[in-house]
């Protein structure tokens, strides 16, 4: 199901809504916030031929949402209506975050910001060590100070810190300093959106835990089983918004994570918009 007053495309490996009019997503005050010219909906990539109803959990195996799937075209009009989405909207159905599968995750971004990321050529760093690594390193640092980042043994911390210099993650100038590559930064803000039919305590529990890497986090619930005012108190408590019955409980608001974070957030985005290149350095320390 297609947004009110949008048109869908298809192309190769993902979606595009087109918005052709700035009518109101419904009577539920969605629109204040700002609509969007622009929506890509990029798809999953798994291996095996899955329907776009079906999520696949670590460790869980296969399952298909039924009722909760009918909320997924509510989560959609919402996230295009996010603080800032005018400039930009990426839209990720069933999301692998860096905790938690959130049902959406819209990255609020510039085009100029997704291609810088894009041009940088370093691939998607998996690892939050890497992020810390390459945060710590957004201007001119020592080398020995980022070794010490690692927490490592000072081989193995060679070796990491190494190793994120020989794909392009950092970069060393004549003195020997080290710099992250330009355009290895946050691409932008990058929000969670989890729905749930009635089941809102382990809907907020999960928004709340998305807090952990997102910048902010929306929880839709197709009914309430609590009255508003507290479910308002409980949303607010753990800065996370709330949709429920067709209206704002809470609206969303950022909660924004620490730089590191938020990198890794990004970096996220940037494996499932260019899947199959992610650099998880961990695993090269490991095997030596």
């Amino acid at each position: 199901m297609t947004p009110p007053g949008v048109v869908r495309h298809h192309s190769a490996g993902s979606t595009t809504f087109v918005q052709h009019c700035n009518s109101a997503a419904s009577s539920s005050g969605a629109s204040a916030f700002a609509t969007v010219s622009s929506v890509t909906v990029c798809e999953a990539q798994t291996n095996d031929a899955t329907s776009t109803m079906t999520r696949r959990v670590r460790g869980r195996g296969l399952f298909v949402p039924t009722v909760e799937a009918m909320l997924h075209p509510v989560l959609r009009d919402l996230a295009i209506r996010l603080p800032g989405a005018a400039r930009g909207c990426r839209l990720f159905e069933e999301f692998e975050g860096p905790w938690g599968v959130p049902d959406l995750v819209a990255l609020v971004a510039g085009e100029d910001a997704v291609q810088a990321r894009r041009e940088a050529g370093v691939p998607p760093l998996r690892s939050e060590l890497d992020c810390r690594v390459v945060d710590a390193a957004s201007q001119w640092s020592d080398q020995q100070r980022l070794e010490n980042l690692v927490g490592a043994a000072p081989a193995t911390s060679r070796r990491r810190v190494a190793r994120l210099i020989r794909h392009g993650a950092l970069q060393r100038d004549r003195h020997g300093r080290l710099r992250a590559a330009p355009g290895l930064a946050p691409m932008g803000r990058v929000w969670a959106l989890e729905a749930k039919v009635d089941a809102w305590r382990t809907g907020l529990g999960q928004a709340h835990r998305y807090r952990l890497w997102a910048d902010g986090a929306v929880l839709v619930l197709g009914r309430s089983a609590v009255r508003h005012d507290e479910l308002s108190r409980r949303a607010e408590q753990l800065r996370v918004g709330v949709f429920s019955d067709g209206r704002w409980v809470r609206r969303p608001r950022l909660a924004v994570p620490n730089r590191a974070r938020r990198l890794w957030a990004s970096e996220h985005v940037a494996l499932a918009l260019w899947p199959g290149h992610g650099l998880d350095l961990s695993s090269e320390t490991r095997s030596r």
